[in-house]
């Protein structure tokens, strides 16, 4: 009988200190989980508009129109061919980083926010509505063509690079190209400009691409 309740009072002991034990063993665990265990979330784009991200869809960019794409996807791509995709808002394509080459032929766009696309190259944003683009900050650039859109001023004194302008169909009554000494093919017609601002230089040999109204005029000092 009295072997029986040491056996009892032994197992009753065993037992709280195994319990302890396990608390003990939990303890840190638990904080592990909640510290190290959970999976931090990958940096994503925010992308307004519907259409622009079904073509980030369709070039296998992102795999869903839920508003976002992942930053990862997107920053190194270096050309991004968007032609006639209904995009009215190109928000988020500030984070491609590396863009160098941008088509945004026949959209609805009324702006264009590459300010700080710094390797750009070469834009083509045909038949749109775009009223401004602020090109100041990209020293790389090689090619603007925005043929029949509502650009009513350009800033290109920045842009030292530049070697073809093309906004026939525009509303730009001022340009000055006088900063631009590797500009060979410039068409401004149909624009409500009299004058084109130029360098001595370039006033006393006009490339043979160039192309202004015929009531239009190069001068050095169009004020």
């Amino acid at each position: 009988m009295r072997s029986a309740n040491y056996f009892a009072i032994f197992f009753a002991v065993f037992t709280l200190i195994g319990c302890s034990s396990d608390n003990n063993d939990d303890t840190p665990d638990n904080n592990d989980n909640n510290s190290g265990g959970q999976q931090q979330e990958l940096p994503k784009t925010a992308i307004a508009d519907s259409a622009f991200e079904q073509a980030l869809v369709l070039l296998n960019f992102d795999d869903e129109v839920d508003g976002f794409v992942l930053t990862a996807n997107i920053e190194n791509v270096t050309s991004l061919v968007l032609n006639d995709q209904g995009i009215s808002d190109l928000s988020g394509i500030q984070d491609f980083i590396n863009l160098e080459n941008l088509w945004v032929n026949d959209n609805q766009l009324e702006s264009l926010p590459i300010s700080t696309n710094g390797r750009l190259k070469f834009i083509f944003a045909d038949f749109n509505q775009i009223t401004a683009l602020n090109v100041s900050a990209l020293a790389d650039l090689e090619k603007i063509s925005l043929i029949d859109n509502a650009l009513e001023s350009i800033n290109i004194s920045n842009n030292a690079a530049l070697q073809q302008l093309v906004v026939p169909g525009n509303q730009l009554e001022n340009l000055d190209v006088s900063a631009n000494t590797s500009l060979t093919v410039l068409d401004v017609l149909n624009n409500p400009l009299t004058c084109v601002q130029v360098s001595s230089a370039q006033q006393a040999d006009i490339p043979t691409d160039w192309v202004i109204d015929t009531d239009d005029n190069y001068s050095i000092n169009c004020n």
